[in-house]
């Protein structure tokens, strides 16, 4: 596991450098990859063998990367939400290892993460209403609510917004991704938000 703390932020809607480079990067992926040659990707195969192995279908429940990317390659989509959750994007766009990235001060720590359980809910981003989540999903929670089923869907309570200033990032490693791969996935996150959006990584850790 991968943690950092980012503190001082400041978002913005839209950023013309960050489009910028956003446009050149979406370039050189394409040139890189094909849909194919994505979902044969060791880190592609990695999550979705580790969504198998707790009875998940990784083509209708996408990890996060691929539900990402083949959106990319299927609809030319790419999404623009604000400074701090493209930054993130593009950071899963190069590294191709998930990315969590939630509002710090809607959290109420300590944050755990466990399977999902018959009564377990949580109101998805856009979302008003809770929705249940099936049983044996892991699920990310803080002392009282779902803060985000594993790298698949984020809650609406702990969303980022232009009113973020403090975020914590993070990243899981699976079978078949190494550390060097997940830290490349956290640090190159905290490159991207502090470079668009300001503020300065207070804490930084990983946990093998």
């Amino acid at each position: 596991m991968g943690l950092a703390l980012l503190q001082g932020v400041s978002p913005t809607k839209r950023s013309a450098a960050l489009t910028r480079v956003k446009k050149e990067l979406l370039t050189q992926f394409k040139e890189r990859f094909t849909l194919r040659t994505f979902l044969n990707h060791r880190l592609t195969v990695a999550y979705a063998n580790f969504y198998r192995e707790i009875g998940l279908d990784p083509q209708i429940i996408l990890p996060g990367p691929q539900n990402l990317i083949s959106r990319l390659f299927a609809e030319h989509y790419f999404p623009t939400i604000n400074t701090l959750v493209d930054s993130c994007n593009l950071a899963v766009l190069l590294t191709l290892v998930p990315l969590g990235i939630f509002d710090q001060e809607k959290i109420k720590c300590p944050l755990t993460l466990r399977f999902s359980a018959l009564g377990d809910t949580i109101v998805p981003i856009g979302k008003t209403t809770p929705q249940e989540i099936p049983p044996n999903i892991p699920i990310f929670m803080d002392d009282k609510t779902v803060v985000s089923i594993f790298y698949h869907r984020d809650s609406e309570f702990s969303k980022i917004t232009l009113a973020t200033k403090d975020v914590l990032l993070m990243t899981i490693a699976v079978e078949g991704v190494s550390t060097q791969d997940f830290e490349a996935g956290l640090n190159t996150g905290i490159t991207f938000i502090t470079k668009y959006n300001g503020g300065t990584c207070s804490f930084r850790a990983v946990f093998p």
